[in-house]
This record gives structure tokens, C-alpha cells and sequence, in this order.
């Protein structure tokens, strides 16, 4: 039960605190005076603007130099923007002057009283960076993505129909998705024939190399186009080579030993072996040692303190790693780790992770536009420069994770670079 004194005290409190329509009153009251908006300011112990809230909401204008009250409706509102029509005012700060009311009451008497005010009278930008990107169709979550913007794509709508900019940003988002696409059509042809000329190349050198570049081409036909793919192509020739050449002499080496010096792990020579149906020389792998599986799971929760998902580092690994066996890993006091970390998430675009960043920076350092990079990796534009952008925050992490994971290499790129023996 509350405090009698406290209910008492609480209730003497409400009563002298006066309410927004008695403020209304006073303040009409004190202007009918001829007082300004300062004097009541201090009478009331209100600021000068709550002042002038409260005179817009009750419908008084301070006009003249003694800021004399003056009432005005939505009615006479609405006859002097007919007015102001007639004269063919153009500008709406100086509709505003000529009607003595902001721009807020002028849309809603507009509104009330169905007048179709012109474009250049409803258009009132007053979010330059905004406004360059409203000007050139760009969506709404692009907007609110944007460094200088940082807002969601419901205030970024709220703003655009406030600023009058809906009918010209709808006409310019029509033109800029039409531009888009053909951009889009003209970068996937130049794909095709990119990655035409490369898979030329490779049969080419197939061809004439023999046997185990002939299978390389197969299990790369077999695998999704992209950037990394043809990357490793000759490191997926070498190992077939080793395959080759051990078969040939009846030598039975293990995967690990097939592997040894190649950028490739022997789940990965595995995976390769079994969508080109050969057998292994001596089994199939399994699993790793209990010595190195535990020398692994030391090195992965290491990374994992940077950062980095359990798919990153499979990713650098070139085996299925998932939070269920990287959790299983680690004691028992530790929470589970999750599965997807991210660096950024963009509105339709998706997440940008470390392995997706990786291949980014390959692709720009191996020569490729970031037009070029985006679709051969089948990423949003809006993603790699994001990555470009931001590359001096994320390459170093990049760089911590490499060397934890493969210190031999000494690495000095966000990404790891092939080696044949």
C-alpha cells in the first residue's frame, strides 16, 4: 500500500502542474498583452521553443515586431495558399512568408482541403548526402546504409515523402533498376567469356599435360565456377600426378603422404578422389591422430578469439568445420561457440565473413575489378566495397589467423597462396 504522505504529495504535485491546454491558455492569454515570446518564456518557466510548439498547437501567430497574437484556421490557411497559387508563387519558403505558417501546417491544410500543391512547393531536401543518394534511385536500404546516412529504411522512406522527393526518387529508382540490370546482363557476359577463356586454357593445357590435368578438368567441371577454383586448379593437377605416379609403381601411400607440400588438405584430396570415383592407394581417411586432432582444436580456439566462425576456419582448413565439433573441443566451462560470426550484415546482400573477405582481397590482388570480383564470386556490389573500404581493419585479423593456423607459411597476405612441389 503506498505512503499516505507520498499518495497526498503526489497527487498536490499534479494538481499545480499545469496542462498542456491551460499552458495553451496562458500563453494566448499573455500574447493578447502584446507580450513576445521571450517575456512568456520567463513568466512561464518555458523555453522560448516550447513556446512556440505550444503557440503552433493552439493555433496562435506571433507576427509583427511586438509579436502581437494573432489566430489563424487550417481554413485561412488553406484560402491563402489558394491565394499564393493564383500569383504563382514557386518557392516554398516563400509560400511560407506569404502564408505565415511552417511548412507542416501548410501539407496538412493542403491535405484537409485537397489542394495539389506542385512539386517545387512540396520539395524541401534538407539532408544533402541523403538527398545525392535519393537523387541517383538508390533503395532504401542502400540509403540507410550508407557512412553518412546510418539510418533504417523506414526513416529514410519517412524522410523522402516529408522532403517532397517520392514522385522524382520513384521515377529515378524506376531508371536506376533499369541500369542496374543491364549493367548486370553486360558483367555476366564478360563472365562467361572470362571464365570461357580460362576453362579454353585449361583444356588446352589438359591436352597436352596428360592424364592427371585431364582429371583435374573433370573434378573442376564437376565444381561451381568461381574464382578460387581456378586458383587451385594446378595444385589439384599435382595431386592427381602424385596419385598417378604411385599407382603406376603399385605404391600404397596414405592421403596425408599424396598431400604432403600442397596447399590441399587430405579431407579435400579425399572429396576429389570420390567425385572422380578412384579409389585411395591405401583406404580412405577418416579421421586424424588423437595427437594432431588435439594440436588442431588448440590452434581453432585460438582463432576463434579473433573473430572468426567455425566455416571461417574450415574454410582455411579445407575441411567441414561446425560449431558441434569445434564445441566439442573446447572444456566444458565454455559456452557453445556460434557457428555464424559475421564482420558486417547488409540488408539483402547478406553477411560479409572472413572467408568471403579472403576471397575478395585474392581476387582484387590477382588483378580483377570489384565489379569482377563481385560477380565471379556471386557477392553484392555493395559488399566488396564495403571490404575494400575497411580492408585495414580486416586484413590484419586475417593476417593473425593464418599465422596461428599454418605458422610455416609466414604469410604476408589475407589469404593463403598456393605452393607445388
Amino acid at each position: 500500500m503506498a505512503h499516505p504522505s507520498r499518495t497526498r504529495r503526489s497527487r498536490d504535485e499534479t494538481i499545480r502542474s499545469p496542462s498542456r491546454r491551460d499552458q495553451i491558455t496562458n500563453i494566448r492569454t499573455l500574447a493578447q498583452e502584446g507580450i513576445s515570446k521571450e517575456e512568456i518564456a520567463s513568466v512561464l518557466g518555458l523555453s522560448v521553443s516550447t513556446i512556440r510548439g505550444y503557440a503552433s498547437q493552439g493555433q496562435i501567430e506571433f507576427i509583427g515586431g511586438k509579436h502581437k497574437l494573432h489566430f489563424i484556421s487550417d481554413a485561412e490557411i488553406a484560402r491563402r495558399i489558394r491565394t499564393a497559387l493564383r500569383e504563382e508563387v514557386s518557392d516554398l519558403e516563400e509560400l511560407t512568408r506569404y502564408t505565415h505558417c511552417g511548412k507542416s501546417r501548410i501539407l496538412t491544410a493542403s491535405k484537409q482541403y485537397h489542394i495539389a500543391l506542385p512539386e517545387s512547393l512540396t520539395y524541401s531536401p534538407s539532408r544533402p548526402a541523403m538527398d545525392v543518394l535519393i537523387a541517383q534511385g538508390f533503395s532504401l536500404g542502400d540509403i540507410g546504409e550508407h557512412e553518412t546516412v546510418n539510418l533504417t529504411r523506414e526513416r529514410v522512406r519517412q524522410y523522402i515523402n516529408s522532403s517532397g522527393q517520392y514522385s522524382s526518387w520513384k521515377k529515378r529508382r524506376t531508371e536506376f533498376k533499369a541500369q542496374k540490370k543491364e549493367r548486370q546482363l553486360n558483367l555476366q557476359e564478360e563472365r562467361k567469356s572470362l571464365l570461357s577463356l580460362l576453362e579454353m586454357h585449361i583444356e588446352q593445357l589438359a591436352a597436352a599435360q596428360g592424364w592427371h590435368y585431364q582429371k583435374a578438368l573433370e573434378y573442376l567441371k564437376q565444381s561451381n565456377y568461381d574464382l578460387r577454383t581456378f586458383a587451385r586448379f594446378e595444385t589439384y593437377a599435382q595431386f592427381l600426378d602424385n596419385y598417378q605416379y604411385a599407382k603406376e609403381r603399385e605404391v600404397q601411400l596414405s592421403l596425408r603422404e599424396l598431400v604432403e607440400g600442397l596447399d590441399l588438405s587430405p579431407t579435400g584430396a579425399n572429396l576429389i578422389l570420390k567425385k572422380l570415383k578412384l579409389e585411395p592407394l591405401y583406404g580412405n581417411y577418416s579421421t586424424h591422430s588423437r595427437t594432431e586432432t588435439k594440436k588442431r582444436d588448440r590452434l581453432v580456439q585460438q582463432v576463434l578469439g579473433l573473430g572468426l566462425s567455425a566455416r571461417d576456419i574450415g574454410y582455411f582448413l579445407d575441411i567441414n568445420l561446425n560449431a558441434t565439433v569445434v564445441y566439442s573441443s573446447l572444456p566444458s566451462s565454455r559456452q557453445p561457440v556460434r557457428c555464424y560470426r559475421t564482420i558486417k550484415s547488409f540488408w539483402a546482400a547478406g553477411p560479409l565473413t572472413y572467408r568471403t573477405a579472403s576471397q575478395i582481397y585474392e581476387g582484387l590482388d590477382a588483378g580483377f575489378t570489384s565489379e569482377e570480383t563481385a560477380y565471379l564470386l556471386d557477392k553484392k556490389q555493395v559488399m566488396v566495397d564495403y571490404a575494400v573500404q575497411h580492408r585495414t581493419e580486416i586484413e590484419p585479423t586475417l593476417l593473425k589467423a593464418l599465422h596461428i593456423l599454418f605458422p610455416e607459411e609466414k604469410s604476408t597476405t589475407p589469404y593463403r597462396i598456393k605452393t607445388n612441389c
